[in-house]
């Protein structure tokens, strides 16, 4: 008998201690949830509200207390979850502490209780994209979008080492993927380097996935392959909205507009008329958009740059040097607080 007995105090003691996990998950099975959507957008001041289906309600002690993380282990919000329950929401109201972007999950102790993860991007919808720079300094930017072709590439290098001009140039991903040498010497030759996402579409007509990989699968796919960390965005033909800021912010990037698109795009606009247009009413702060597959390329650029720099008296730098000059502050990059990926280094990223 006293055997017997000491048999069921050992059995009761090691369920106590959860060395039966069968019988222990028995007691305490996880309720599981799933999201209403795996991508949110949100701005500060604003709240952010989060509804989970349940899919399955558990057997929880009555009164436990689920939390919404996000990867550093941050509470974000509790809830009391109620046996029974469909559904489940948090209500957040976004403050300073939130801007960027956040991987979000519920956790009961230390046990997640959703399936997968939850991305919220909160940007801050007072602060403007950027379009000109405020600065009393003489200095200005020429940009470069990098889009489709590379046929340009030695003759716009050789005009800005002649001119000894750094300028930017905002890589889409395809280029990177098909001009990779162009890439590499633009590169080498110690330009400023911006993501112009990863295959071109109309940023604001995407769904959400589509354009967190169009920015910030564009972004590492850059840093991949060319071991560069971009901090500047530029959507293309200028299509954006708050959620294209807010994702572009959240991936460590600036959304840069330009002061004047100079048009060399156009086949209808010659020399002439693209040098009327980027010399109207350009001073210091001026950010220019070219192309580098722009019609008529080397002579708009040595007009330009004569005209800027001759007449003007402008210094031409990168644009990210000329935000320095206006006090902008650039979005925390969480790429720079983490080690970039090599140059070459391998992750899926669709194109």
């Amino acid at each position: 008998m006293k055997r017997v007995m000491s048999a069921v105090l050992v059995l009761c003691l090691l369920c106590a201690l959860g060395a039966l996990p069968g019988l222990a998950e028995e007691e305490a099975r996880l309720p599981r949830l799933q999201y209403r959507s795996n991508d949110y957008v949100t701005y500060l001041g604003k709240e952010l509200y989060l509804e989970m289906k349940v899919l399955s309600g558990g057997t929880l002690p009555a009164g436990s207390v689920l939390e919404l993380r996000d990867a550093d282990g941050t509470v974000w919000a509790e809830k009391v979850f109620n046996a029974g329950a469909k559904a489940i929401a948090f209500r957040i109201p976004m403050e300073e502490k939130h801007l960027g972007g956040h991987t979000l999950n519920v956790w009961y102790g230390d046990r997640k209780v959703t399936g997968e993860d939850l991305y919220v991007a909160v940007s801050d919808l007072s602060r403007p994209t950027v379009k000109t720079v405020e600065t009393t300094e003489p200095v200005m930017s020429i940009s470069l979008d990098c889009g489709f072709y590379g046929d340009n590439t030695d003759v716009v290098l050789g005009v800005l080492e002649e001119y000894g001009v750094k300028a930017t140039f905002f890589f889409t991903g395809y280029f990177v993927k098909n001009f990779p040498e162009e890439a590499e010497r633009i590169r080498d030759a110690g330009h400023e380097i911006g993501c112009h996402s990863m295959t071109h579409p109309r940023l604001t007509e995407q769904s959400r996935t589509r354009q967190i990989n169009e920015i910030q699968g564009a972004s590492e796919y850059i840093q991949q392959q060319l071991g560069v960390v971009p901090t500047l965005f530029r959507p293309p033909y200028g299509d954006v909205n708050g959620a294209v800021t807010a994702l572009s912010r959240a991936a460590g990037m600036e959304v840069i507009m330009w002061s004047i698109d100079s048009h060399d795009w156009d086949k209808s606009y010659t020399a002439d008329k693209v040098f009327k247009r980027v010399t109207n009413k350009v001073g210091p702060g001026s950010i220019i958009l070219f192309h580098l597959d722009g019609y008529t390329c080397e002579e708009n650029l040595r007009r330009a740059l004569d005209y800027y720099m001759g007449t003007l008296g402008l210094q031409v730098i990168p644009v990210g040097e000329l935000l320095e000059k206006g006090g902008w502050e650039l979005p925390a990059n969480p790429y720079l607080t983490e080690a970039a990926p090599e140059a070459g280094e391998e992750q899926p990223v669709a194109l």
